[in-house]
């Protein structure tokens, strides 16, 4: 597996978050995967709310919120983590970590969206802990 224990955690400290579509232009409302990535899925639902699901390799992460957006930022607080693995070694390092995981819950993270259509847009990182290198993550609507 090419992916590393920290980018799965900056995958999963991404999906702690969640928006809200405000004003006119594209609706993120709906189910979007991460483009290019198997296993990453968020949904943001008309009521506010999110959850994101992803699965990567031995590592799943289902973590819920509230969310808000415009059509040039997102602002996602997670509520809710719950992060597992099957790999023991890996859940050892996941539960060393509960309280730092803990810690995120509950804080507005703020990032800049940029549409390409209604049905794809790149996430950028705009404060906080997300500014830890990554360049924007490119998110397509889900079909069907």
């Amino acid at each position: 597996m090419r992916y590393k224990l920290p980018v799965l955690l900056l995958l999963g400290l991404l999906m702690l978050v969640a928006c809200n579509k405000s004003g006119d232009g594209p609706k993120i409302v709906g189910k979007w995967h991460l483009a290019g990535v198997q296993g990453v899925a968020y949904e943001f639902k008309p009521d506010g709310t999110f959850t994101a699901d992803i699965k990567l390799g031995v590592l799943k992460n289902v973590i819920s919120g509230k969310y808000s957006s415009t059509e040039k930022d997102l602002t996602m607080t997670a509520t809710d983590i719950n992060m597992t693995s099957t790999d023991p070694d890996t859940q050892a390092k996941i539960d060393a970590g509960k309280q730092l995981i803990a810690s995120q819950l509950n804080k507005p993270i703020t990032v800049a969206l940029a549409w390409k259509s209604d049905d794809e847009f790149t996430m950028s990182n705009t404060s906080g802990w997300l500014s830890m290198g990554a360049g924007p993550v490119p998110f397509r609507r889900a079909k069907g």
